[in-house]
This record gives C-alpha cells, sequence and structure tokens, in this order.
C-alpha cells in the first residue's frame, strides 16, 4: 500500500513528467496495453494496482489524457479505501481548466468519496450534470454505475434499478453483466408488492420486464408447474430479456423448494463431549416444535444423528442415503466450516452456525437442478453486536467507546462491532480489554474514559505549582456511547466502574449476553439503564411461544435455565424446515420466530431482528422498536 509521503512523491513525479517538454515516444498500441492492464485490475478489484497503473500512464502523457488518467487513478484510490490520496490527486488539479467530459470525472471522484462518507445525496448532486450522449462509453459506464450506488443508499431502489438498466447497454464484460443484473435484481427485490404493481411497465420496456418478473417472485406462485406456465408468458412477452439468463432459473429452483415439503428431516448435533448439553436443548426445542405442530398430516419423520465422532461428510452423506430430504446441522462451527467447503448440497441444508470466514468457503450457492443449496442460521455473538451497531447508529450517535473481555470471544465480538460501527459512518474512539475473572474492573474503565491522563495533568500540576491544588477528575469528552460485551457477572462489576468515574450520563449498549434470560433483579440492578437486544422467548415469554414453552416444561421439565435460548434457537430450527422454501420463494417474505423476526440474506443466512430492552430497577423493559436516544 502507498504511504502519504510516497504518494506524494508519485504525484509530485507524475506533475513534473508532464511539464517537461520531451516526452519518450510510444506506439498506440503500448497505450493499449497498459490501458488494458489498469482496466483489469479494476475488473479483478485490484484497486491500488490499478490506481498506481493509472498515475504511471499520466506520468507520461500530456494534456486531456494526463488528467484523465491521473483522475482515473484517484477513482481506484477510492475502491481501495484511500480517500486521502484521491483527495489529494484532486487538489492537484484544483483551478486548472477542465473540458466537460474531465469535469464529469472529477464530480464522479467526488460522488465516490461523498458514497464513502455516507452521504449519497452529495452523491447525486455532484451527478446532476450527466455525460453527453456521445462521451466514452467507458465514462457514461462510470457514471450510471456510480449514480445507480447512490440512488440505492438513498432508498431510492427504483431508480437504481433503473440506472443500470442504462448500465446494462454500455457493459461488455460477462462478469459485469452477471454483477450488474444481480444489483438489478436486489434493488428490485426491495420493493413491496405494492410498489411493484404501482411501477408496472407495458412491453416492451426492459426495465418493465424486470417489474413483472420481481412481481412474480413476489408472488404467491409456489407451484413449479403454475410458476413454469407463469414465466414462459413472461418470455412471450419479454423475449430475449436479460433477466432470462440469469434470474429465471433462479425463480425456478426456488419454487422447487418451497413446493417441495421435507418428508424426513435429519437432525445432526453433537451429543458427547464439550457440546453435549447445548445440543440437548436445541434438540428439546426442535422436538417440542414437531410436537405443537398443529399440521400433524405434513410433519416430517426426524432422524437423529450424533456428530460427536467420525467426520461430518460423512455423517451427511448415511443421513441422506437413509431418506432424509432435508438436513438440520451440524452445530460446531468446525463442523460446518467442513461442511461448507463442499462443493454442493444434494438436499436444502440448514446448519445451526456460521462457517469459519477465514475457510474460504463459500456460503452464496447458486445450484441448478437437484443441487438444492447450504443455509446458515446462528446465535452468533457477532451478528448481535452488528445489530448493537445499528441500533445506536439510528439512535444517532457517532463517536464510541467499546469494552470486551481479553480472548478470543472479546476479539470477536469487538471486532464486529467495530467493523459495521465504521461502515455505517461511525468512529471508535477507545477500546479496552478487561480480564474475566473481574480482578481488576477499574483500571480497564479508567483507560477508556482516560481518566488516567486526566490524574496525570493533576499530579504535573501540583509539581510545578506546589501546596494544594484541587483535583477533580474529568472524563474524556468525545465519547458518545459504550459497547459493552459482557456476561451478567462481569457487567454488573462494569456499570458500577463507569458510574463512579464520572460516565453515568453515557449510554451503555450490549448483547444478549448481559441477561441470563431469568429475572433477578436484586443482582441486575447494577446493571441498570443498559440497553440490549435478546429474542423475543426471553423478553417476552406471555406472547411469543407461550404455549411451546409450556410444551418444553411438559416434556423436558428438569431442563436447565442455563440453555434457555437455545430451546427457542431449536424450536426456530424447525420451522425454518417449513419456512425456508417460502423464504427464498418470496424474496420481501419474514416471518416472526422465537429467537426474533427471521428473514433470508442474499448469501443463505437466516438475519434475525431483535426486541430492545432497558434494565430499569433490575428487570428488563421492553422498548419501542424505534430507537431513540438515551435520555
Amino acid at each position: 500500500m502507498l504511504n502519504t509521503r510516497t504518494l506524494s512523491t508519485v504525484i509530485l513525479a507524475t506533475a513534473l513528467i508532464v511539464g517537461c517538454e520531451s516526452v519518450p515516444q510510444r506506439s498506440e498500441t503500448d497505450d493499449r496495453e497498459a490501458t488494458r492492464v489498469a482496466r483489469t485490475h479494476m475488473q479483478t478489484g485490484e484497486y491500488l494496482p490499478a490506481a498506481q497503473e493509472y498515475l504511471r500512464l499520466a506520468g507520461i502523457s500530456q494534456g486531456d489524457a494526463a488528467l484523465a488518467y491521473r483522475l482515473d487513478a484517484a477513482s481506484a484510490f477510492v475502491l481501495a479505501k484511500r480517500p486521502d490520496a484521491a483527495v489529494q490527486i484532486l487538489n492537484g488539479i484544483r483551478g486548472q481548466q477542465l473540458s466537460r467530459n474531465l469535469q464529469i470525472r472529477r464530480n464522479l471522484v467526488r460522488a465516490q468519496l461523498a458514497l464513502a462518507e455516507q452521504q449519497p445525496e452529495q452523491a447525486l448532486t455532484l451527478l446532476d450534470a450527466a455525460p453527453a450522449d456521445d462521451a466514452p462509453a467507458q465514462l457514461l459506464a462510470r457514471y450510471h454505475s456510480v449514480r445507480a450506488d447512490a440512488l440505492e443508499a438513498t432508498g431510492e431502489h427504483m431508480e437504481s434499478a433503473r440506472a443500470r438498466v442504462q448500465l446494462e447497454l454500455l457493459l461488455t464484460d460477462s462478469a459485469a453483466l452477471s454483477e450488474n443484473r444481480r444489483r438489478i435484481w436486489e434493488s428490485l427485490t426491495q420493493l413491496s408488492p405494492e410498489a411493484l404493481e404501482a411501477a408496472h411497465i407495458p412491453p416492451p420496456s426492459t426495465l418493465g420486464g424486470w417489474l413483472e418478473l420481481a412481481a412474480l417472485g413476489n408472488s404467491d406462485i409456489t407451484d413449479p408447474h403454475a410458476l413454469g406456465q407463469a414465466i414462459a408468458l413472461w418470455r412471450h412477452r419479454y423475449p430475449g430479456h436479460p433477466a432470462g439468463e440469469n434470474v429465471v432459473p433462479m425463480l425456478v429452483e426456488d419454487s422447487y423448494i418451497a413446493w417441495a415439503p421435507a418428508r424426513s428431516v435429519a437432525l445432526l448435533l453433537p451429543f458427547d463431549g464439550q457440546f453435549a448439553k447445548a445440543a440437548d436443548a436445541v434438540r428439546d426445542g426442535f422436538m417440542a416444535a414437531w410436537f405443537s405442530d398443529p399440521d400433524m398430516e405434513n410433519r416430517p419423520a426426524v432422524l437423529v444423528r450424533d456428530t460427536s465422532a467420525g467426520d461430518i461428510k460423512d455423517i451427511y452423506n448415511r443421513a441422506i442415503e437413509e431418506g432424509a430430504d432435508f438436513v438440520v446441522g451440524p452445530l460446531r462451527r468446525v463442523s460446518v466450516t467442513r461442511l461448507a467447503a463442499s462443493a454442493s448440497m444434494p438436499v436444502p441444508t440448514l446448519t445451526l452456525n456460521h462457517a469459519d470466514a477465514a475457510s474460504g468457503a463459500s456460503t452464496d450457492t447458486a445450484p441448478a437442478g437437484p443441487t438444492i443449496g447450504l443455509f446458515q442460521f446462528a446465535l452468533s455473538p457477532e451478528s448481535e453486536a452488528r445489530l448493537v451497531a445499528e441500533y445506536a447508529w439510528f439512535a444517532g450517535h457517532t463517536n464510541a467507546a467499546v469494552l470486551a473481555p481479553a480472548g478470543a470471544w472479546g476479539e470477536r465480538v469487538a471486532t464486529a462491532f467495530g467493523g459495521a460501527w465504521k461502515d455505517l459512518g461511525g468512529s471508535v474512539v477507545e477500546s479496552q480489554r478487561y480480564l474475566n475473572d473481574g480482578s481488576d474492573m477499574s483500571s480497564p474503565v479508567r483507560k477508556l474514559l482516560n481518566i488516567d491522563e486526566s490524574d496525570a495533568r493533576y499530579r504535573t500540576l501540583k509539581k510545578v505549582l506546589g501546596g494544594d491544588v484541587k483535583q477533580e477528575a474529568r472524563r474524556r469528552q468525545d465519547v458518545h456511547f459504550v459497547f459493552m460485551a459482557a456476561f451478567p457477572r462481569q457487567a454488573r462489576q462494569l456499570r458500577p466502574q463507569l458510574e463512579f468515574h464520572r460516565a453515568q450520563d453515557l449510554p451503555v449498549y450490549s448483547t444478549s449476553h448481559i441477561y441470563t434470560g431469568i429475572a433477578d433483579p436484586d443482582s441486575d440492578r447494577d446493571i441498570d439503564g443498559v440497553v440490549f437486544g435478546d429474542m423475543p422467548w426471553v423478553l417476552d415469554p406471555a406472547h411469543s411461544g407461550a404455549e411451546l414453552r409450556r410444551e418444553v416444561e411438559t416434556l423436558w421439565s428438569g431442563s436447565s435455565n442455563a440453555f434457555i435460548r437455545l430451546y427457542a434457537f431449536g424450536a426456530d430450527a424447525y420451522s425454518l424446515v417449513k419456512q425456508l422454501g417460502t423464504l427464498r420463494a418470496q424474496h420481501y417474505a419474514e416471518f416472526q420466530g422465537v429467537t426474533g423476526r427471521l428473514s433470508l440474506s442474499e448469501n443463505n443466512q437466516i438475519n434475525r431482528r431483535l426486541m430492545w430492552a432497558r434494565f430499569k430497577k433490575g428487570t428488563p423493559r421492553i422498548l419501542d422498536d424505534d430507537p431513540k436516544p438515551i435520555q
């Protein structure tokens, strides 16, 4: 990566070379090859090498050609997440007379910078002036692409799709075409059925064909034969439509999943070793939901298999040989990661954890024919941390401080929160780790709030002035809230430390791990004021899965409350066996589970929307769905 000094040297050298009277002669073939190399880097996502190549080309070019290459380099730097480098290039051409096309290129870079700073409205303003119809195709394509991104970021899904339909006409690379079509479909699936109907455009409009197909995807047609007839009519109305190549096969596949309910489900769990009790709770919740299923005629048979010993792929394949046409599990991350590395899944497979991203295993399968694919459902602390970031952002905060336990779990949660917070546009101004044994909760809090620096200033002042100098330690003022990753025992020590060190006014947010799930007002008074997200099964037991809870208590009355959330997890896993087809066939769909409101992401992961609560007098009190600043 170029550092600031190196970049300055490169840009200065570029300027000097452009200013030289004598420029080495080169052939048009050399120029075309060098430009091809830079564009190839861009297409493959190697943005920093592309920027360096464009700067090199600028250095051996003159006039408008050199300026165009420098602006191309600035655009590549933005995509490489080096906005400082892009700004430096823009500053270097400030005040120069630019042609209309170069002005548009400059505005495109400025719009990209605005998007990187989460300011899509400003980006759209910068894109008010469009290139002329006879402008170079590459410039037109970049304009429509950046404008589509800005429209999508403002929630203008229809207009974003419209811009990408125009972009389609300018693309020649097959990978770029496929990605653009995916983005069109992604935009339109954000629209409600009512919005799609209201936006209807008759044939032969290409956008109209997309809208009609999206309406089919949002319809309740799941019978493959009925959907096939509807698609045949659509093909007749829109012959040669670009969606016919990628989207239509996906819709057919989705209808197969929805129309073919499972007859036999294999539940793969580790009943021996470290995860045995967790596996028991998941199984008990799954079976309680099975017993409570009112549609007794269509309840699938359940094959419970132990994954404690043996290779997970062998266990998985044997379950399918025994007749399972749907698999739920495995539970352990290492087993999920190994299974996710398989090229395909012959039956729908709902894992109960996320695959390790570092493994390189793809979870975004797009199989054809009878190959169905892998879906991932997890009670993931990282996912909850990202949801906390979203909740805090919509509550109006900007600067976060992070408290997390030392060790792998704490690092995972802190990293997930920090990444999500920065993606939203926030800043993590401080991050501290504390020891899980509770031996010293004061030091990390003091460091988090810069109390140690305040004390140091006091000691310096006392040494200089001598005599009696009154001290009133002050905490840092740039923190808007604290994200506290903690389990109950640690949280009950950390929260009082925050109050003691003059941070009683700071909002504190946490994940569900802060609450045992069992009301304990005497112990939890120490965490009053903390806002956290959790599942309806825990926060609203009277209304969420009350009958199912009675079923669990009846069947397994001796079960431990330590795994209360895993019973709900197992119950929702059973519900997903029946709901998964609908979630895939109807891209706007979601359903209310006992672990949260569930939907399916584009990479085949089950997303959860949590309930939110604040501790008051040691008891969680449910909050409105709309985040509000904590008073």
